[in-house]
């Protein structure tokens, strides 16, 4: 037997619960991808929207509603849908469409009645809509001109047409912007996305008067950053997307911002399929449920702990919700206080085929836990794990405790396989373990944490 060591991390992890933590949603017709999930609280419904073809042929992407316990269709779109809300008690939807039940339509419309109107006339991608302060907004990748007034990029409803916020064209005289979100955060308002400045920074911006500048000085860093979404969170603004380290940021997948300062990481963040940074590690979507702040995407870790896709962030400490969602997940929503997802790239979560849509079915949603942020963590060189082989075949020899410390030890699934209360200052001679990857770590009786990670060969 070999063992080699890997690497320190400061990390807890809880016990895997193991099957079940995830079923599909039931839907019917057959998904390439559902693009937003969207929680009608006013009208208890629940509707999602992407390329679902329907009748078997293409160009007929289905606008689902789950309401009253069964699955149904309020209409037929030949191409996608990107966005669904409900603004004083009417539905209304943009993507990338131009007929609705073949009767032609274009790209943001509204349902009244059982029919389908026109919202709007766009050159380009509208994207999002977002209801801000009883405001209703669009951002996209879209110009928008109403009697002379144009609007790039971002746009306001009021009355009966849409208002330019901001003179985005300013920032990007010659290209079109792929604004992604909106947010008002301490009364200012703030857009994220793939938008590149004339300046060195982009993707993260601030209206000042009619003007949009880099917020927190800088916006983001990198040519493949990218800001997703935002969500307000114990006061302060997060934005997630396609942020990493390796391109300048400050931490990777989700930052923060207190409307002052500059950019702040969010723990050690998101991660990859080897616990470490990488560009295809992308957020794509947050939202805030029972004090939590939920996040989906592109990876495989949270705050170094298994999290397949979806993880929960409560200020202090990353959780990871359990299962391997096995697709791209791109938008979340809580409906009767369950979470559902819509992803796309991969339809399967633990190996059963989702439609790409799935609901969870844990209750806890916290499967796999980081050590919280700001826990003292030093310890001196005496006090430091050691391991190395002895005992017999398969078996670790680990010293550095201390009477009433606590050691466990996980494989690389997370699942516990040894929790042991020490006795004595001594070392300890593990059981034989299997071949794989592990993490040692030890808690003591004043709270600090050290862990190893390990290999047994």
């Amino acid at each position: 037997m070999r063992i080699i060591l890997l690497f320190f991390a400061l990390v807890i992890v809880v016990a895997a619960k193991s099957q079940d933590l995830w079923a599909p949603a039931g839907h019917p017709g057959s998904c390439a991808y559902i693009q937003r999930v969207y929680a009608d609280t006013a009208n208890d419904a629940l509707y999602a929207g992407g390329e679902c073809t329907f009748n078997g042929t293409n160009n007929d992407n289905a606008l689902y509603k789950y309401q009253d316990g069964a699955w149904s269709t309020i209409g037929i779109f030949d191409q996608s849908i990107r966005s669904i809300v409900n603004y004083h008690d009417t539905i209304i939807v943009s993507g990338g469409f131009s007929t609705i039940n073949g009767q032609p339509h274009e790209s943001c419309v509204y349902l009244y009645d059982g029919e389908w109107y026109d919202y709007g006339a766009f050159v380009g991608s509208p994207f999002h809509l977002k209801i801000l302060e009883d405001d209703l907004y669009l951002v996209g990748g879209f110009i928008y001109i109403n009697d002379g007034d144009t609007a790039k990029g971002v746009a306001k409803r009021v009355g009966n047409h849409w208002e330019a916020v901001g003179r985005l064209q300013d920032v990007l005289p010659n290209n079109s912007p792929m604004v992604m979100d909106i947010a008002i955060f301490n009364d200012e308002i703030y857009i994220c996305g793939n938008i590149s400045s004339t300046t060195t920074s982009s993707d993260f911006f601030k209206l000042e008067g009619d003007a949009w500048v880099p917020a927190a000085s800088t916006g983001l860093y990198g040519s493949f950053a990218v800001g997703n979404a935002f969500e307000v969170y114990q006061n302060e603004l997060y934005i997630a997307g396609g942020i990493h380290i390796s391109e300048g940021n400050i931490g990777e997948g989700v930052l923060k911002y207190d409307g002052v300062g500059s950019l702040q990481p969010v723990g050690t963040g998101l991660q990859d399929m080897d616990n470490g940074q990488a560009l295809y590690v992308v957020a794509e979507d947050m939202e805030v449920h029972d004090g939590k702040l939920f996040v989906g995407g592109v990876f495989w870790h949270a705050g170094n702990v298994p999290a397949w896709r979806m993880a929960t962030w409560d200020g202090n400490k990353w959780c990871g919700l359990g299962g391997e969602i096995e697709g791209r997940v791109e938008t979340i929503a809580f409906y009767h206080d369950t979470l559902f997802y819509g992803s796309q790239s991969n339809p399967n979560v633990d190996g059963v085929f989702t439609n790409h849509m799935a609901r969870y079915l844990g209750s806890t949603y916290a499967d796999t836990c980081s050590l919280p942020v700001g826990v003292p963590t030093e310890f001196t060189v005496q006090e430091q794990l050691v391991i190395w082989q002895g005992g017999g075949a398969g078996t670790l020899q680990i010293s550095g405790f201390k009477k009433g410390d606590v050691l466990y030890i996980h494989d690389a699934l997370g699942r516990q396989v040894l929790s042991l209360s020490m006795m004595e200052n001594e070392h300890y001679v593990t059981p034989p373990l299997v071949g794989g990857s592990y993490i040692a770590s030890r808690v003591g009786k004043n709270g600090r944490t050290n862990s190893t990670r390990f290999v047994v060969f």
